[in-house]
This record gives C-alpha cells, structure tokens and sequence, in this order.
C-alpha cells in the first residue's frame, strides 16, 4: 500500500478524518472514515502533543 486513502470496508475514496486517544506512553492516532464511521489503527503514535490542543486555523 502506498498511501492510507480507502476505507476498506465501504470503499470511500477522500481520505479520514483523525481523532487523538490518550493512552500510555503518549497518544495514539486513529483515522476515521467520515462516510461509515469505521475506525483504522496505523499505529502511529504522538508522544509531545499539546493537551488540550490549541485552536488553529479554520478551513472552508
């Protein structure tokens, strides 16, 4: 696989949205598809993340 686009289970296209889960160590990235609402676990973790996160910009 070369990229992390299609959800596998209902075949979206366009790419997830990501949600941060605390756990041990750090924090855990999850990728969600904004169509069935399937979670993906690529095992990536965050260990400096700001808690609770800034505001940023807004897109449109």
């Amino acid at each position: 696989m070369d990229e992390i686009r299609v959800c596998q289970i209902c075949g979206y296209q366009r790419g997830f949205h990501v949600a941060v889960r605390k756990v041990d160590g750090g924090q855990k990235v999850v990728l969600i598809c904004p169509d069935c609402g399937q979670s993906v676990d690529p095992g990536w973790m965050v260990t400096r993340l700001h808690m609770p996160p800034q505001h940023g910009r807004r897109y449109e």
